[in-house]
């Protein structure tokens, strides 16, 4: 093998709070975690010039199983790796990518939209996240080694479909054409070697993250997180409880890129299917996406060659003058501060929003008109600008904005691969379109692009002009106007430009620090117990106020891990077994590198983890009594693979004392056999 790159890889926990936490996503306040199916995790890809003297250019590319990566999180993960490697991984050459999950406990945001049906910020989830994320990077840089990278591309059917039909056909014809089945089934998949051995493989392909609906309660990382796991735990036979700890031999990323309109329900584009049980959904999707994945990564001959490059700016996207080579009518535009239309509050097929707003309804609702009166009137030449959109919330126009306006954007080469980072969901006509004028502009220079969206933060949707004229739910979640594309499409051309010419690509906007302003509440209660407005209140500051309103309490005669539910004494193969114990609240230690659960295998005379809360076949689930008392349930299903023997279930847990302090709790089951 030529060794033509650098590379390195590392895999980290970054689960947050498992109890009483709005998950983030489909923006129902009644979705709050209860517990947890299988842990989130980011995945770290660093990717260099393999030079004599180690002074090529680098890029670290993550990918995170979470809802969306906001800049909150974005920002501190660059400052504590500026901390540890200088300027060797900074927002030039860093891509934070998040698989859209809509499972995950929410709260890491600043701007305020995004913790408005969380409850708001979460420290303790935050810091897991951003702690995950730079644990990853830290263990893929202390793997950097001379490697090779390979690429394949193919076309997996039967896991994706347009949620939004109607839009779609709003696009011309020899568009539409390009995706005859109103989806697109572009699979692009990266294979890592070292010496010719497998390390690592890196995905990209367009389907939403939510194969589970939103009456789930348990974090999942959905349907991209089990294609990672189904590669990771059965095919490259990497134990969770090792994984967690650091140890793992291969890393397998499930990246998402264009999902926009992109759904995961087959069935007829509904909240369903391919069956009726969101589980089985989850895993057939995400099997079908593994399986093609492996497929190219087996077949993959074509090696990346070439230099690593890469350009990234800041812009205010609140007005971008936009030239007529790159809209539609061939006229002069520009895009207009953050406006959410009324049928962002519709939701889609995937999970409907409130009932008196329907996507594609022109006229404004009379309770919208009313909180005209409460909230940020929009002026006339803003709402003309957004037309034909009915205004919704004017989130661009708070003080300070409720979502970001200032965003990044990133074009990366390697070799003759192109990645496009945007910080939000293109529809698929809209990605086309975005990755053509990076093509033209890198002509003879990379021969692949491909989108990666939901990075290094969150700005709602981007479709095109022509889909916008509707207003369905996507076209309403466009945040800055019909000419947002365009100004996509203008400005990473000219980064895509700035690469093939050699010239810099200096930032013309700062993001605001929005710390100060973000509101929080206690992060182990569901609610409030401070609303801050113009300062911040810290994880101390919340862990305090925990302390002196939630310490755990048991039933009198009852101790924390006491057994309430013992398991049977014999199960087979298929059976589910089911212990509960007297638990403690999950958030008093989210238990990150470790596990709420273990399901343990008798050898000899010991005892031996086979299985933890990551695993596919458990679930531990978590509800909490009056008094703050806490009941948890571990869930088991006994797979085909499981050998012959004697079992036991335990529980991990911490319980919170009245002085603030905690002490480990443990429970284990009593022994029983499979045959």
């Amino acid at each position: 093998m030529s060794q033509n790159y650098l590379i390195g890889v590392g895999i980290a926990d970054i689960t947050g709070e498992a109890g009483g936490v709005g998950m983030m996503g489909m923006a129902r306040a009644q979705q709050i975690t209860k517990g947890i199916h299988n842990r989130q995790w980011a995945r770290a890809f660093v990717i260099g010039d393999n030079t004599d003297d180690n002074s090529g250019k680098r890029i670290l590319f993550v990918n995170t199983d979470l809802g969306q990566l906001f800049e909150s999180v974005y920002h501190e993960v660059i400052g504590r790796l500026g901390e540890q490697f200088g300027d060797r991984y900074t927002d030039q050459n860093t891509v934070i990518s998040a698989t859209h999950t809509h499972s995950g406990p929410g709260g890491s945001a600043h701007a305020l939209l995004y913790n408005l049906t969380i409850g708001g910020f979460r420290p303790d989830t935050f810091e897991a996240i951003v702690a995950g994320i730079v644990e990853a990077c830290v263990r893929a840089d202390a793997d950097v080694a001379p490697g090779d990278i390979s690429i394949a591309v193919g076309e997996l059917h039967g896991a994706s479909v347009s949620r939004n039909l109607f839009q779609f056909e709003c696009n011309p014809e020899d568009e539409q054409k390009l995706f005859p089945a109103a989806n697109d089934p572009q699979m692009t998949q990266l294979k890592f070697e070292r010496d010719g051995k497998a390390v690592a493989g890196l995905n990209w392909f367009s389907v939403h993250g939510t194969s589970m609906t939103n009456r789930n309660t348990l974090i999942s990382a959905d349907n991209k997180g089990y294609a990672s796991y189904l590669w990771e735990h059965d095919w490259a036979g990497q134990a969770s409880v090792a994984k967690a700890q650091g140890e793992y031999n291969f890393v397998a990323a499930f990246a998402q890129s264009s999902a926009g309109d992109m759904s995961p329900n087959v069935g007829a584009g509904t909240a369903y299917g391919p069956t009726d049980d969101m589980f089985e959904n989850t895993r057939v999707i995400g099997s079908r996406q593994a399986v093609k994945a492996k497929e190219l990564f087996d077949s993959a001959t074509e090696e990346l060659t070439g230099p690593v490059d890469f350009r990234q700016r800041y812009l205010d996207f609140s007005h971008i003058d936009v030239a007529a080579k790159w809209t539609p009518n061939g006229k002069d535009t520009r895009t207009w501060p953050a406006v959410l239309g009324q049928a962002f509050m519709a939701g889609c097929y995937d999970g409907a929003g409130v009932p008196f707003v329907k996507q594609g309804q022109m006229d404004r609702v009379k309770i919208l008109k009313l909180l005209d009166h409460t909230m940020v009137k929009v002026p006339d030449h803003v709402a003309a600008g957004h037309a034909p959109k009915p205004i919704g919330i004017a989130t661009g126009l708070m003080s300070p904005p409720w979502t970001s306006q200032v965003i990044s954007i990133q074009v990366l080469r390697v070799g003759q691969l192109a990645i496009v980072v945007v910080p939000a969901e293109f529809t698929i006509v809209a990605a086309h379109r975005a990755r053509a004028a990076v093509q033209d502009a890198l002509a003879g220079q990379v021969s692949h692009v491909v989108l990666a969206g939901y990075a290094n933060d969150y700005t709602g949707y981007v479709v095109t002009p022509e889909e916008y004229m509707i207003q369905r739910y996507e076209s309403a979640s466009t945040h800055f106007g019909p000419a947002t594309l365009p100004a996509y499409q203008q400005e990473l051309a000219a980064l895509a430009t700035a690469i093939a010419d050699g010239t810099p690509t200096p930032s013309t906007a700062t993001p605001p620090d929005l710390s100060e302003s973000r509101f929080s509440t206690s992060s182990t209660l569901a609610m409030p117990v401070a609303i801050v407005a113009n300062r911040k209140l810290n994880a101390a500051a919340i862990h305090r106020a925990d302390t002196q309103l939630n310490p755990d309490k048991t039933k009198p005669k009852q101790r924390f891990g006491d057994v309430l539910t013992q398991p049977n004494a014999g199960y087979s193969v298929g059976d589910e077994v089911v212990a509960e114990f007297v638990g403690t609240h999950p958030n008093n230690n989210q238990r990150r590198g470790s596990t709420f659960l273990e399901v343990q295998q008798k050898q000899g005379t010991e005892w031996s983890t086979i299985l933890t809360d990551d695993d596919w076949s458990t679930k531990f689930e978590w509800k909490q009594k009056p008094n703050h008392r806490s009941v948890v349930k571990v869930r088991w299903a006994i797979t085909r693979d499981t050998e012959a023997g004697m079992y036991r279930v335990r529980y991990l847990g911490d319980a919170l004392k009245a002085d603030g302090s905690t002490k480990p709790v443990v429970g284990t089951s009593r022994e029983f056999s499979v045959r």
